[in-house]
């Protein structure tokens, strides 16, 4: 409570006011360990760091691997474009280890109606350009729009 006042009287005389506040209680000086206080602890040392509260937020937004279906309802997110459109799979290539695609991952032919017109293109899960049309997905894609 004391400090409250202080910061009140400092307030006051910084202002030009005349009226401060006298108590016996205002008067005594704030010790220098209770004006830098923090609710906050520091590390005693880094063996008690505990990375996986502040890792969590990269797991949970990191693509993941997800086999579709051939026919399968998807989202799509077409390169260069901000909105998501629904499509069906029509076809899927697995990666091969000698043509340089093992690093996208699973590859799915989509065909997706865009402005009126059927297009297609490829989408890899790993990139984050095609997810599961699911109600979650759903909510996320209007959310976004």
């Amino acid at each position: 409570m004391p400090r409250a006042a202080t910061y009140g009287r400092i307030w006051s005389e910084r202002r030009g006011s005349s009226s401060t506040v006298t108590s016996d209680e205002d008067d005594r000086p704030i010790p220098e360990s209770d004006s830098f206080s923090s609710d906050l602890s520091e590390l005693e040392s880094e063996s008690e760091y505990n990375p996986d509260t502040e890792d969590e937020d990269l797991v949970k937004n990191k693509p993941r691997e997800h086999k579709f279906k051939l026919h399968e309802n998807v989202w799509v997110k077409p390169r260069g474009c901000f909105e998501w459109f629904r499509g069906s799979v029509k076809k899927i290539r697995e990666p091969h280890s000698s043509r340089g695609t093992k690093k996208r991952g699973t590859l799915y032919l989509v065909v997706f109606r865009r402005h009126h017109t059927n297009m297609r293109d490829i989408f890899s899960s790993t990139e984050g350009t095609i997810k599961p049309d699911t109600p979650r997905v759903r909510a996320l894609v209007r959310m976004a729009s």
